[in-house]
């Protein structure tokens, strides 16, 4: 069950992620429906990080920017 759940996007996500795709291959199982789910999570985020960025303030605004920019080069 965790090899199919998606990972909470996050800074550093690469080293679990990775690991996920790994197994998935060493098991037999799709890397590409686990890299879909992941995509997923991350627009998801995406959404809500734009959503809150258009709603905020300067600062919000600035931290909203650093999580987006860490999510869109994942």
């Amino acid at each position: 069950q965790w090899l199919a759940q998606p990972e909470k996007p996050e800074p550093y996500l690469q080293s679990t992620l990775y690991t996920k795709v790994v197994l998935a291959l060493l098991t037999g199982r799709s890397a590409a429906d686990l890299l879909d789910t992941q995509r997923s999570a991350h627009l998801r985020m995406m959404r809500i990080l734009t959503d809150r960025k258009r709603k905020g303030d300067l600062a919000d605004q600035l931290i909203c920017d650093h999580a987006l920019f860490h999510l869109e080069a994942d």
